[in-house]
């Protein structure tokens, strides 16, 4: 009877070993549940609690007057920044005043200097009228050669178009030879009376006088033939 009953009894007794050991893991698995939560719990006050501090800090350190101002202060926004206050104009005088344009100056002149001479005898020609007409403005500029032949006139620089010299003496011929490169002076009789002949069979035509602007003292020897 005793055996019938143990038999009976053996399940029974594993399934409160069993119901037991899952009561104790239940309990296990609770309490570290619960142990975690309050892990966390305790981190996020801990947090919170070094938050409000650093906040108290702060308002502590920022709220009070400062007794003596910043070496640099914080520069101000620009939507609330004054303007820059233009300088005051500093007074004037009359020695300040900018002095009135300046005109333009009149136009250089040229200083033109030369030598009249005999073609054949190459003695100067003492007494010669020279004159220079503008072709721009028809102006008439007139100079008499000296005993040895020289002549000095100033006529105005011209930049385009230039001057009809020409030169008239009683006991020469009316027109003229410009002077030769080499100098007539440094030729022979009988090529100067080639050139002579020549002179008298054609028409001489003469350019223009216009020197470069910037030879302020030119040079014109003008070479006549007796009549």
């Amino acid at each position: 009877m005793r055996g019938i009953i143990a038999v009976q009894q053996a399940p029974i007794r594993r399934r409160r070993k069993i119901t037991r050991w899952a009561v104790l893991a239940g309990l296990a698995i609770a309490g570290g549940a619960l142990g975690w939560q309050h892990r966390r719990e305790l981190i996020n006050t801990c947090r919170s609690a070094k938050a409000f501090v650093l906040a108290r800090i702060d308002e502590y350190l920022h709220g009070q007057p400062q007794s003596t101002p910043p070496a640099q202060a914080e520069p101000p926004s620009l939507v609330s920044a004054p303007p820059a206050a233009a300088p005051a104009p500093a007074p004037t005088s009359h020695a300040d005043t900018p002095p009135p344009p300046i005109k333009p100056s009149q136009p250089g002149y040229w200083t033109v200097r030369g030598l009249v001479y005999d073609l054949y005898s190459l003695k100067p020609v003492s007494g010669a009228r020279v004159t220079f007409v503008s072709r721009a403005t028809g102006k008439r500029l007139l100079a008499r050669t000296d005993s040895a032949g020289h002549y000095c006139l100033k006529a105005p620089q011209l930049s385009t178009r230039g001057y009809d010299v020409t030169v008239r003496h009683p006991r020469y011929q009316s027109n003229y030879l410009d002077e030769n490169e080499p100098p007539y002076r440094q030729m022979g009789p009988e090529r100067r009376q080639e050139a002579g002949n020549l002179f008298l069979q054609s028409e001489v035509l003469h350019m223009p006088f216009l020197p470069p602007p910037d030879e302020d003292h030119p040079w014109l020897n003008l070479v006549l033939m007796p009549r």
